[in-house]
């Protein structure tokens, strides 16, 4: 019987392409194909933030195991990094995943698009500052956004906070 490629609708397609381009990624830089799949998978596919990360995380998965197959083949894979890396990722990625059914899209998505653009300037600050991280407070413009950010924090969590301690004192 021959394969069945009943899959191979508009939206498989897509999937498939996605899935390329994540393995290419992958295959060229050894980093990153979580933070591309999870938005391609959200844009691309139209799939919810909380369905896309485990999605995401098989796709990525098998593709680095396959990366990883290679490596070894070729023996430049460093065992006990790999195996420390693995380990944490494991213990964590169930918590990632109780998080992702919890949290909005909005912020998850942001995160991911930001989150690299962000860590590439920490680093550029660190890098400047010589790894001084008081920098981030003792400069005015830093201390003044860093306090911003807080002060929003804080707002947007209020009616959350407020509205649990409204519930759980209901009984009372």
């Amino acid at each position: 019987m021959p394969f069945d490629l009943s899959f191979l609708n508009e939206a498989g397609l897509i999937a498939c392409g996605l899935g390329g381009l994540v393995g290419l990624v992958l295959g060229l830089s050894g980093a990153g194909g979580g933070v591309i799949a999870v938005p391609l998978l959200v844009f691309g596919l139209n799939l919810p933030m909380q369905a896309a990360a485990p999605v995401g995380l098989i796709a990525v998965g098998l593709a680095a195991g396959i990366g990883a197959a290679l490596g070894l083949r070729e023996g430049i894979v460093r065992y006990r990094a790999a195996a420390l890396i693995g380990l944490f990722g494991m213990l964590v990625a169930p918590l990632g995943v109780w998080l992702a059914q919890r949290l909005p899209n909005a912020p998850l998505l942001l995160g991911f698009i930001l989150g690299p653009m962000m860590e590439e300037y920490l680093r550029r600050a660190l890098l400047l500052s010589r790894g001084d991280w008081s920098v981030f407070v003792t400069r005015p413009l830093s201390a003044g956004l860093l306090s911003a950010a807080l002060l929003l924090l804080v707002f947007v969590l209020m009616p959350s906070i407020k509205a649990k301690r409204d519930e759980a004192f209901v009984g009372d």
